[in-house]
């Protein structure tokens, strides 16, 4: 693995180990090799007597994954979805008790879905721990590592008569999956008291950088066909 690759790696496989939870997103090019992490990752933890879920969202992608399987097969996805929606997988079934035991979820070429396609799935899965732990209904996932692939720059989800804006709308990293920081810092678990005020810590990749004009990057940023 090249020193980038193998960064990914140990990520997600002291997540598992350490049964610590977490949702990640691989962004990459087409032939950067995310196939070869995954098939990586799915050896290391099977070693281990783990359970991983190997799936894509589309069926010639599935077919370089380990066990070959698509998400509507694996998590029986509807295919009219809603902000309400859940996986039609029932309490005590056998995709029931997959779901429980499993440690890592893999799901391949995720810029091609719907948002609301994981987000039925983190409701679900939600639903399906709460019968272990209560606390888990209250993590992402339900306390499991889930780690997304693909490459914005391909194929996005396709939205019938659908405006720009419809269709990034529906992308993934327009949902409320990647908003954790923002939840964390508005429930004060993150930061430190200092008085009567708090300190916290923003990423690096919130920050605007641009020091010349700030606020014309900012503007761009949010507005690019404003003028």
């Amino acid at each position: 693995m090249t020193h980038e690759q193998r960064l990914v790696f140990n990520e997600i496989l002291n997540a598992v180990i350490t049964d610590s939870g977490g949702f990640y997103f691989v962004y990459g090019h087409c032939g950067c090799s995310k196939t070869f992490i995954w098939n990586g990752l799915s050896s290391t933890i099977r070693s281990r007597r783990k359970i991983i879920l190997n799936i894509a969202s589309s069926r010639i992608a599935s077919l370089l994954l380990p066990g070959d399987r698509t998400d509507n097969s694996r998590f029986s996805i509807p295919i009219t979805i809603t902000n309400e929606s859940t996986c039609n997988i029932k309490h005590g079934n056998l995709k029931a008790e997959l779901l429980i035991q499993s440690s890592l979820i893999i799901w391949d070429e995720a810029p091609m879905l719907n948002k609301m396609c994981f987000e039925t799935l983190d409701r679900t899965i939600r639903d399906l721990m709460s019968v272990t732990d209560q606390h888990k209904t209250h993590q992402p996932f339900g306390g499991k590592v889930v780690v997304l692939g693909g490459d914005f720059g391909q194929i996005l989800s396709m939205i019938l008569k659908g405006s720009r804006y419809d269709i990034l709308s529906s992308a993934i990293n327009s949902s409320h999956l990647f908003a954790n920081w923002i939840l964390d810092v508005g429930n004060e678990n993150i930061g430190s008291a200092v008085g009567d005020e708090s300190e916290v810590n923003i990423p690096d990749d919130l920050l605007i950088t641009t020091v010349d004009d700030p606020l014309s990057h900012l503007i761009d940023f949010a507005y690019p066909y404003l003028l």
